[in-house]
C-alpha cells in the first residue's frame, strides 16, 4: 500500500464517513479512486497496524451538532460550579435512572467456538425507577426507589432523602439535567422556598454529572446479579411451582419454557436486589472517589474550551476563570 492510499484509508474524517462502509465495500472505493485492486483481509491489517480497531463508536445526539455554542455553555457551567466549590459550598449531583430484568452483562468469558446461554424473561417485567442525590459532603448517596419520575415522586424524594440531611440549605447547591420534572412549578416553587441554588446542567452535558457513574456500576453489578447461576436456580425453582399448579406456559423453540413476568421475579424482589448493591456496593469511599473525578472532568471541559477560544472555534466569554485551581 502506498503512502498516499494509507493516509487516504485512514483519515478521521474519511474513517468518519466510512463509517457504514464494511471492509468490502472499502476496498471498492480504494479500486474506484486509485485504480488499485486490494483484499479486504489486507485493508484490515493494515488498519490494525494503524491502531484502527474494530469496536464501538461514540454517539452523539445530532441536536448538539446545531449548538456552535455547547463547550462555551459547559465552560459557563463548569466555571460556575467551581466558584460555588471554592465557597466551600455542599454539591448534590441529583439523577433518575431506571432498571429492570433485561439489565444484562455486557461481556462474558466464552469460547471462540461457542456461546453461552444465559436465559433471561420473555419481557423485561417491571421496572423500578431510583432517584439519587450524590453529595460532594464525604461522599454521601441520598437515593429512593419509586414507580416513575414525575414532580410528585421528585418533590417527595427532595422533601424526605436530602433535605433532612442539608444543614444550611442556601450554602448548597443542587445539580440537575432538565428533566420535566424538575422544571415543575411545584418543585421550583419549594426549592425557592428552601433558599435552595439550582445549578441546571447544559443540554447534551450528562458526562458533567458524576452519579452517571453511579449507574454505571449499578447496572453492571444488577447485570451480573441477573446473570448469576442463583438467579437461574430460582427461576427454575419458580417455573417448577408454576408447573405444578397446572399455569399455562410458553415455549421456544427448542421446547425451552419461557417464564412471564409475573412468574420470574416480584416487584418486591427486584427492588431488594437493587437495594441490596445501594446499600453494599456503594460505600462512601468509592462515592467520594467519583465525586472528586467531576472535579477532573471539569477542568477537562474548561480547558478545551480554551484552547478552543484560543484557536477562535468557540468564542468564550472573557470572564472565566480558566485556570482556576485544582
Amino acid at each position: 500500500m502506498t503512502p498516499e492510499i494509507l493516509d487516504y484509508v485512514t483519515d478521521k474524517a474519511m474513517l468518519k464517513a466510512w463509517a457504514h462502509l464494511s471492509l468490502a465495500e472499502r476496498v471498492l472505493k480504494i479500486h474506484e479512486k486509485f485504480n488499485v485492486k486490494m483484499a479486504q483481509q489486507t485493508l484490515g491489517l493494515w488498519y490494525r497496524k494503524n491502531q484502527i480497531r474494530w469496536r464501538k463508536p461514540q454517539y452523539k445526539m445530532l441536536g448538539a451538532l446545531k449548538r456552535g455554542s455547547l463547550l462555551q455553555d459547559q465552560a459557563e457551567w463548569c466555571w460556575q460550579l467551581t466558584t460555588y466549590m471554592q465557597r466551600g459550598f455542599e454539591i448534590i449531583y441529583i439523577d433518575e435512572t431506571s432498571s429492570h430484568l433485561w439489565d444484562h452483562k455486557g461481556k462474558v468469558w466464552q469460547p471462540n467456538d461457542d456461546s453461552v446461554h444465559i436465559y433471561r424473561a420473555a419481557t423485561r417485567g417491571h421496572s423500578v425507577t431510583i432517584i439519587a442525590g450524590l453529595s460532594s459532603d464525604g461522599g454521601n448517596l441520598h437515593w429512593q426507589l419509586s414507580k416513575s419520575t414525575n414532580k410528585e415522586d421528585f418533590l417527595l424524594f427532595l422533601k424526605t432523602k436530602v433535605h433532612p440531611f442539608v444543614k444550611y440549605p442556601r450554602s448548597t447547591v443542587l445539580v440537575l439535567d432538565n428533566h420535566r420534572a424538575h422544571h415543575s412549578l411545584v418543585v421550583t416553587e419549594w426549592l425557592k422556598e428552601k433558599h435552595y441554588i439550582v445549578h441546571f446542567l447544559p443540554p447534551y452535558s450528562s458526562e458533567l454529572n458524576p452519579i452517571e457513574t453511579v449507574w454505571a456500576l449499578l447496572k453492571r453489578r444488577w447485570g451480573k446479579m441477573l446473570s448469576s447461576q442463583a438467579f437461574e436456580d430460582k427461576m427454575l425453582k419458580i417455573s417448577t411451582q408454576a408447573r405444578q399448579k397446572k399455569d399455562e406456559f410458553n415455549y421456544d423453540s427448542d421446547g425451552e419454557l419461557i417464564l412471564s413476568t409475573k412468574q420470574k421475579m416480584s416487584q418486591r424482589e427486584l427492588e431488594r436486589g437493587l437495594t441490596h448493591i445501594l446499600i453494599w456496593d456503594m460505600t462512601p469511599e468509592k462515592l467520594l472517589k467519583i465525586s472528586r473525578g467531576c472535579r477532573r472532568q471539569m477542568l477537562k471541559v474548561m480547558d478545551l474550551a480554551k484552547k478552543a477560544a484560543a484557536e477562535q472555534v468557540v468564542p468564550v466569554a472573557e470572564e472565566l476563570d480558566l485556570g482556576a485551581e485544582e
